[in-house]
Formats: C-alpha cells, structure tokens, sequence
C-alpha cells in the first residue's frame, strides 16, 4: 500500500452511494443505461498544484491550479489556496494510479485548456492573452 495526502472529501461512501441508487424514474433511467449499481470503489488520482498568472488586457489575475497528473484529461481544479494541513488527510491505499506525466507536459496541457476556458467565456473579450 502507499502512503499518501488527499484533500478530505465532499461526501461520504454512505452518500455516494445513495446518490447512485436514487429512487424513482432517475434510478430507472439509469439502471436502462448503465445497469445495476453493483459496488464502489474509493479511487485518488494524483495531480499538480501550479500557481498560474494570466494576463489579459493589461490586467493580471493570479490563480491556484491543479491538473491530473495521470493523463491530462479532467477538467483543472482551481484553489482559493495553498491546501492546509487542516484540508487534507493522510490514508494507505491500493488505489492510487501513478503520475505517468512529466511536469512539463503537464503545464503545457494546463495553458491549453486554460485558454479554451477563457475563450470559451468570450474570443472578442481576450487581447493580449498571456498565461504563466
């Protein structure tokens, strides 16, 4: 097993599960789609905390991105701050894939979907995009 640092999480396993075994046409939908809820797993993806300045219209923003660094594909997640030792707990788990990405393919991933975010909230409001 390995030894790692996890932010503590939203829900419990108890709500998790609750919420997948909803009752009603939701749980109707969903068993036709996708089957019977037969078991869950706890999984921990690891990812990269990067502090991330962008620069639009003169104006810079300073933002605290994560990215996963397993392959690249989730959404990034963004931090009001450096996680406390109050925001994350200690556990041993088997289930924890290694980060296969290097840092630097990684923070390219990162300003590539960083800039389809921001275009994506308007092109014609972006001049001069920078991001670091």
């Amino acid at each position: 097993m390995v030894r790692i640092r996890s932010l503590k999480p939203n829900v419990t396993r108890e709500q998790a599960i609750l919420q997948f075994s909803s009752t009603g046409i939701p749980r109707m939908f969903r068993n036709v789609a996708f089957g019977r809820l037969r078991s869950v797993a706890e999984l921990y993806l690891p990812f990269r905390l990067f502090q991330v300045t962008i620069i639009n219209r003169g104006a810079s923003q300073h933002q605290l991105v994560a990215l996963d660094s397993v392959t690249g594909t989730l959404d990034p997640f963004q931090f009001d701050h450096v996680p406390t030792d109050a925001d994350v707990i200690s556990l041993d788990t088997r289930n924890c894939p290694r980060a296969h990405l290097e840092d630097a393919v990684i923070k390219e991933l990162l300003i590539a979907k960083l800039r389809r975010l921001l275009y994506s909230r308007g092109f014609f409001r972006m001049r001069a995009l920078e991001i670091h």
